[in-house]
């Protein structure tokens, strides 16, 4: 967010909340005020797309050209459903919401500074009361600090590869007709190296391109499916460096390291991942640089493994798609490796 403020100060960033149906009607909870201090706290904007159904919304309906009648929207007439019931996913309707308010709160922001309100389009009344008792969209402050020294590579085709190892650059956007760039890998034994990780210290304006960060956080981008077949990731880094895990209980099991699994139902990922699911999830480590000088340049190995308990001769799958190095805390310049 830092990063995004520093290059374009006024750009509008509306985060839209959305949570499971049986969760809609039952008010703020705790997620809504830890979202609005997040915010508050880190400069982007908050609908809250359930507080935005309570408050209610009108929509037309057409049988024809001539005759419309005005409808309320309920909560389920925005949920997917499967042969299984109803999906957490918003479907066609609730994705045509969602882009709706997004664009209502993106034009009122670029509109001026004023205070966002919450009178969406089609409340009225007594619900548009509501809804200005408890507004649905939070507004964020000013231009936030200045960015912090880190190096995203946020599409695989920006990533600094040392060595693809048998992975290969590959689009599985497809018939999505988006773009989703990864380094895939089908073979059991490829090894894709990523290097340096590197941050530069910033001093004043500029980076100090001689030195480097010698705490990093790395963040890694990589697929996890339910679809059969999918292996492991095995991370080990080499050279001027030694990498460990989050200290902490709670983290280390949401974000696994040195191994992670593309298996979303694999057991050290989170039970939401039960459900059929096809996404990016992200874990994080701690890289340490050596203070000496004329070390060699960090680098993360990453190891295509088959997974425990598979058959021998059953393939196997696996995609890095992104990676971001940020300064760690406790960190201090050191000689960059070589």
């Amino acid at each position: 967010m830092a990063a995004i403020r520093d290059a374009a100060p006024g750009v509008p960033i509306v985060f839209l909340a959305w949570m499971k149906q049986n969760k809609f009607g039952e008010g703020p909870g705790d997620l809504m005020p830890q979202l609005r201090r997040l915010a508050a706290t880190v400069g982007f904007d908050v609908a809250d797309v359930p507080a935005a159904l309570r408050g209610g919304i009108s929509m037309d309906r057409c049988t024809s050209d001539s005759e419309c009648k005005r409808h309320t929207l309920k909560v389920k007439d925005t949920f997917a459903w499967t042969s299984h019931g109803a999906d957490h996913h918003p479907n066609a309707l609730g994705h045509d919401l969602l882009g709706n308010i997004a664009a209502l709160c993106i034009a009122r922001r670029l509109k001026g500074p004023r205070r966002i309100g919450s009178h969406l389009g089609g409340l009225d009344g007594e619900a548009e009361d509501r809804q200005q008792k408890q507004p649905a969209i939070i507004p964020a402050p000013g231009p936030a600090v200045e960015a912090p020294e880190e190096q995203c590579y946020i599409s695989a085709d920006t990533m600094p590869v040392v060595d693809r190892g048998g992975f290969v650059l590959q689009d599985d956007g497809g018939f999505k007709g988006v773009t989703k760039l990864g380094y895939s890998s089908r073979r059991a034994g490829d090894t894709l190296t990523l290097g340096p990780l590197e941050v530069h210290p910033r001093v004043g304006e500029a980076l100090d391109t001689r030195m480097c960060l010698s705490v990093m956080r790395v963040r890694l981008g990589y697929l996890i499916s339910s679809h059969a077949g999918m292996g492991e990731l095995h991370a080990q880094c080499a050279g001027g460096c030694a990498c460990r895990a989050i200290k902490s209980t709670f983290l280390r099991r949401e974000l696994p390291f040195p191994r992670f699994s593309a298996n979303a139902r694999a057991p050290m990922h989170s039970p939401m991942y039960a459900e059929n699911v096809t996404m990016t999830a992200y874990t994080f480590f701690i890289a340490s640089l050596s203070n000496r000088s004329r070390a060699a340049s960090c680098r993360v190995l990453l190891h295509h493994k088959v997974p425990p308990g598979s058959k021998h001769g059953h393939g196997s799958r696996v995609r890095v798609d992104s990676m971001t190095i940020m300064k760690h805390g406790g960190s201090y310049p050191v000689p960059c490796g070589e």
